[in-house]
């Protein structure tokens, strides 16, 4: 059920709606499992929801107090989706959620960073590694004007000689690897 390098946060018998099962808290996903049959018990994920796809968690309700977990359109159905757990501390469920969604935007900007400092930095090995694979790429075109641009021998930004806008190397690795 979990997938490589996930790791569970939370887990803890809840109720959806009306059904009654298991809702478990990963540093990937909130999901939502529940067992129906009468003579064989089968199980089934009602809720397999990303983190990323959850707008916000809160806890509503006075007396009887439940999970409310907003997730953004796309993700449960074609509009943004209200779901309700009762649970027995769903402020606890709230926080840890919240906290995880937080720590997964962080890793994935951290990655994002990591990859295009390697990138920035590694552009001329990258134009060199080409080169020895056959791929010469001596200019490509502007994206705001389409006038050609001479290649970058080192550095991470170009200006546009025709129309004076400034293309980065990682733009320029990005077309690359489209078209490879």
């Amino acid at each position: 059920m979990l997938e490589h390098g996930e790791e569970t946060i939370l887990a803890e018998t809840a109720r959806c709606r009306d059904t009654y099962g298991n809702l478990f808290l990963t540093n990937r996903r909130l999901i939502f499992e529940h067992a129906s049959g009468l003579f064989s018990k089968r199980v089934y994920v009602t809720l397999d929801l990303p983190l990323e796809g959850i707008t916000n968690a809160s806890v509503e309700g006075t007396l009887m107090k439940k999970l409310v977990v907003y997730a953004k359109k796309g993700f449960v159905s074609n509009f943004p989706t209200r779901i309700e757990f009762s649970i027995g501390n769903p402020l606890k469920w709230q926080d840890k959620i919240m906290s995880s969604i937080k720590a997964k935007i962080e890793g994935i900007e951290a990655e994002k960073k990591r990859e295009r400092v390697q990138i920035v930095l590694d552009f001329s090995a990258l134009k060199e590694y080409m080169e020895k694979g056959g791929l010469i790429l001596q200019q490509t075109r502007c994206p705001e004007c389409g006038a050609p641009i001479k290649l970058p021998q080192s550095g991470n930004q170009i200006t546009c000689e025709h129309c004076g806008s400034t293309v980065h190397a990682q733009d320029i690795f990005e077309k690359i690897k489209s078209l490879i």
